[in-house]
């Protein structure tokens, strides 16, 4: 009677707690195909009970859970095969550990690659910061000289006197035109025909710059006294003609010399402006970059500054400002919230529920070898956040935490 009393008290030792619930049973009932916790945590070994789960010890590798019912099922769950029949599965845990180091050492490879061209962009970036101070002082230099050349050269005035000067030219030669013309028709003889005459007078260049065509009337070629003889009207056209030749010659070079001072005036004029503009334009372009706080990732974004970015309708002009649709103000670059987060904002009004806020983005930084947007989002009305992958996310931090991730992972196969 005792000897039952005793195998009936270890049998029936209550020691073992179900994990969710406040219920204690024997050892006896774990792994006895039989749910005596509601949460099936007496049976994880055995998958009998719905939700319960199994856990995969997976020496040389990560422990993992799997839900009960998976174990006995003849596939393999966990990689050192504990969830089914001794012999099933082979263990193959630390082979996918060195895997997994293995890809590892190659994202260390890429890592170290990707910081070498950063420094690459670190290095231009620090020659270009020294170089702005100077450059800034020389273009602000040329930029007074153009606008000193544009005052002196006094080219409005200067052109518009020019252009006078040719009209003024222009009507002098046919003043002297006019008196040619009146000179020929005294010559000629009443017998001579307006036919003739217009005849005569275009053959004898009477095309002013200022007239089509020289318009004779039959009153024009009427004349008193007396009549010349043909050889004497002949010889007087022949003079008159050669007068007309080198009237027409004398006007048309100095008429092209004048149109080619003005048209040199102008282009020198339009050059000088062109150049002061670009001048100008870069003098701002410097000056931005010279205010921009650039501290957070060394000197590698000064080498991209200004660069355009697009994705989604965004444009992001790096380091300076943010479009959406081309003619949305979405931000302008204010500083940095973290080593990786750049803030744009005060952006264009945007309207919510009869209130007014002002557009802002932030420009999340990730590593990578080229610089682009990869993803955009708007997860508050007229709020946006841009990833931008480039090198000058990429450091030695991220380069250390691949190190101890493959530290971790060397441990798990000893």
């Amino acid at each position: 009677m005792k000897l039952f009393a005793v195998i009936f008290f270890i049998a029936f030792t209550y020691s073992f707690k179900c994990e969710t619930i406040d219920i204690t049973i024997p050892d006896s009932f774990i792994d006895d195909h039989y749910c005596d916790c509601p949460d099936g945590s007496d049976e994880k070994n055995t998958g009998v009970c719905e939700g319960s789960m199994f856990v995969c010890q997976n020496k040389g590798a990560d422990a993992v859970e799997i839900e009960s019912r998976f174990v006995g099922d003849s596939i393999c769950d966990c990689c050192d095969g504990s969830d089914e029949k001794e012999g099933l599965c082979p263990n193959v845990c630390k082979q996918q550990t060195q895997k997994k180091i293995d890809e590892v050492d190659n994202e260390i490879k890429r890592m170290e690659e990707l910081i070498q061209i950063k420094e690459k962009f670190s290095i231009e970036g620090k020659k270009l910061r020294k170089e702005l101070t100077n450059e800034i002082k020389n273009n602000k230099a040329e930029l007074k000289e153009i606008k000193e050349e544009l005052k002196n050269g006094d080219f409005d005035n200067t052109i518009k006197e020019q252009k006078r000067k040719r009209d003024n030219f222009s009507a002098d030669y046919k003043e002297r035109y006019n008196n040619l013309k009146s000179k020929i028709i005294e010559e000629v003889t009443e017998e001579t025909s307006e036919e003739i005459l217009k005849r005569k007078i275009k053959e004898y260049g009477f095309i002013s710059p200022n007239e089509e065509e020289v318009n004779v009337t039959s009153a024009e070629v009427q004349k008193e006294g007396n009549e010349k003889s043909k050889e004497e009207i002949k010889e007087e056209q022949r003079k008159l003609k050669l007068l007309i030749e080198e009237e027409e010659t004398k006007f048309k070079k100095e008429d092209k010399e004048l149109e080619k001072e003005i048209k040199e005036l102008e282009e020198k004029q339009k050059e000088l402006k062109n150049k002061k503009a670009v001048i100008e334009r870069k003098i701002w372009e410097l000056n931005e970059k010279n205010k921009i706080d650039i501290t957070q990732n060394n000197y590698c974004n000064d080498y991209f500054f200004l660069n355009e970015y697009s994705k989604d309708n965004f444009k992001l002009y790096y380091g300076f400002n943010i479009t959406q649709n081309n003619n949305i103000n979405v931000g302008s670059f204010v500083g940095w919230n973290t080593s990786d987060i750049q803030i744009y904002a005060n952006g264009t009004d945007c309207e919510i529920n009869q209130q007014i806020i002002t557009r802002k983005a932030e420009v999340h930084f990730i590593c990578g070898e080229t610089p682009n947007i990869i993803f955009t989002d708007e997860p508050n009305t007229c709020e946006y956040v841009l990833v931008l992958q480039t090198p000058c996310a990429c450091g030695k931090k991220l380069l250390k935490s691949l190190h101890e991730k493959r530290k971790q992972l060397e441990e798990k196969l000893h």
